[in-house]
């Protein structure tokens, strides 16, 4: 009876470690948009970001999943993300997604405009990212200058 009390201590205890791990976890790593790029052709127009993911804890973690909205600074909507790989990250590095803003030819005539318009135009990258199975959200602003 003791023996079952101490492993149920402990699985106790590594759940919580685990929790606070992932806690910590989303605490303190930062996510940032690299690079921003076109592609794609006239039908299937895309806007390629890299987004750079840097992980300062000692926590070896994998990113499952990234789906988000890519939107512009006026609040319209432009493309939707998706990222479907597992992408381990190690303590105290970083690592670069390339990811692929699937948008429509609407959503990218009004990023041009707005880019050629304005001469400078502010993104924002909202969505969640899937850490060892729990859901992260994110919120990531990059401002574009000519």
């Amino acid at each position: 009876m003791a023996a079952k009390k101490w492993l149920a201590a402990l699985l106790g205890a590594a759940a919580v470690y685990w929790i606070y791990s992932k806690y910590r976890f989303s605490k303190e790593v930062s996510f940032f948009i690299s690079r921003v790029g076109l592609g794609g052709s006239f039908l299937d127009p895309q806007i390629k970001i890299d987004v750079t993911i840097n992980n300062p804890t000692g926590i070896t973690t994998t990113i499952s999943n990234i789906n988000a909205e890519l939107f512009l600074e006026s609040g319209q909507k432009i493309a939707d993300v998706y990222y479907n790989q597992k992408t381990n990250i190690a303590a105290y590095s970083q690592i670069v997604l390339p990811l692929v803003a699937v948008t429509t030819l609407e959503g990218a005539i009004i990023a041009v405009r707005e880019v050629l318009n304005t001469k400078s135009a502010n993104f924002q990258l909202t969505g969640t990212a899937a850490v060892d199975g729990v859901l992260l959200p994110y919120d990531i602003k990059y401002k574009f200058n000519d």
